[in-house]
């Protein structure tokens, strides 16, 4: 009956723990949230290249897509770790089989926001793009 009581008292001090903020306005990390990053970082990069790679060989156009801007870039501890990305993307003017584009270019550059998401898990190899939905 004991350990109930101090199972108890603990979780709640590591609920306070958790909801509190730290000293300067730093809140702490919530295990499992997201959490933004920094899209220099390799890791990053090479995760947000895999998903555009992987959107290109899915994607039912001829012409090849490109970031243009990042909106966003998240990371979550899962059963590996999953890079979630918001992303403006737009044609490349680049068809798949690398020939040069010579249509419009207005029909080029109109920008698409893909979210992406790529699990991580190197113990089982190769990552996966599991989530591509692009709108205008």
């Amino acid at each position: 009956m004991m350990w109930r009581a101090a199972v108890l008292l603990v979780t709640l001090a590591m609920a306070m723990v958790s909801t509190s903020v730290l000293p300067g306005g730093i809140q702490p990390m919530i295990p499992g949230a997201p959490k933004d990053v920094n899209t220099t970082t390799p890791e990053v990069r090479e995760a947000l290249n895999f998903a555009v790679n992987e959107f290109n060989k899915r994607n039912n156009d001829i012409y090849i897509y490109k970031v243009e801007k990042v909106n966003k870039a998240q990371i979550q501890v899962v059963f590996g770790i999953l890079y979630i990305f918001e992303v403006q993307m737009v044609r490349s003017g680049i068809k798949n089989r690398g020939e040069m584009m010579p249509s419009d270019k207005s029909e080029v550059t109109k920008p698409y926001t893909c979210f992406l998401r790529v699990l991580s898990r190197p113990w089982l190899g190769r990552p996966q793009l599991t989530e591509h939905v692009c709108k205008r």
